[in-house]
């Protein structure tokens, strides 16, 4: 549960977006990205998360690839834990996904989840979790996203008051589940010293709320999370001081604790 809380709040926006899949999700006119996010604990810094796309048009079945690496320094029940999460996510030359991996570093905790598409929708998946069989085959409709990177092409869109149905899968059942993302306002931020205007997007899940502000690209700058965690964008050095001079902020049992309590 703290593993996937911690892949949860790491970076939400990545894991709650679709429309028609990465179809409605991704635009054609981009085809490299690179962005780092710095991630704070109640204003304390904990780490960085860091996402890049690039795609190919030497294989039609691995277009495009979208890697994640997130580091974190967390305490938990009076212990700093150093967490590690890396993702690679492949997707065909129509966008449609074919392969994903996960491999979570938790102290000296490991897991590991990996998956390749076989007939149809079926994914042939593969596990090292407690609790999970080493192999599972597992049908993933084609409009839910497991993983998204930074820009949104339908959410730049939004006007304010409009609303967006989105797709994704419930961790506890591994079913679909809708979430419904509204725009609710426009802010002008100051983000690494420099303004931009954004869009503020408020959205529900399981009974608790996030708030995330894109600008104008679609590339979200800011966004704060349930348990108080706020990611914004920043460049590669200061993702990497954020997580260096890291303490571990406030013990996230009791902000966990109350979370689960809701869910």
């Amino acid at each position: 549960m703290l593993a996937w809380l911690i892949r949860f709040e790491a970076f939400p926006e990545y894991f709650t977006h679709s429309l028609d899949g990465y179809r409605g999700l991704l635009s054609r006119d981009i085809l490299i990205m690179d962005s780092w996010m710095k991630i704070m604990s109640r204003g304390v810094p904990v780490g960085y998360t860091h996402t890049s796309m690039d795609t190919t048009e030497s294989s039609p079945r691995e277009h495009c690839k979208i890697d994640n690496r997130t580091d974190l320094k967390v305490k938990f029940m009076g212990q700093q834990r150093i967490a590690t999460l890396t993702a690679s996510f492949t997707l065909d030359v129509n966008y449609n996904l074919q392969k994903f991996s996960c491999t979570l570093l938790l102290g000296a905790d490991s897991y590991e989840i990996a998956g390749e598409r076989t007939v149809g929708k079926v994914f042939k998946v593969s596990t090292n979790i407690s609790g999970m069989p080493p192999t599972l085959a597992v049908e993933l409709p084609d409009d839910v996203v497991l993983f998204s990177p930074m820009s949104a092409v339908a959410m730049k869109r939004m006007r304010v008051g409009q609303e967006i149905k989105l797709h994704t899968l419930d961790p506890f059942t591994m079913k679909k589940t809708d979430i419904v993302v509204k725009a609710l306002r426009k802010e002008r931020l100051t983000i690494s010293g420099k303004q931009c205007d954004t869009i503020v997007l408020g959205s529900q899940y399981r009974g608790s709320s996030m708030l995330t502000w894109m600008d104008s690209a679609g590339n979200v700058v800011r966004q704060d999370t349930p348990l108080g965690w706020t990611l914004e964008k920043c460049t590669s050095e200061e993702a990497f001081d954020a997580f260096k001079n890291s303490e571990g902020g406030d013990d996230m049992f009791a902000s966990v604790a109350g979370l689960l309590m809701r869910w």
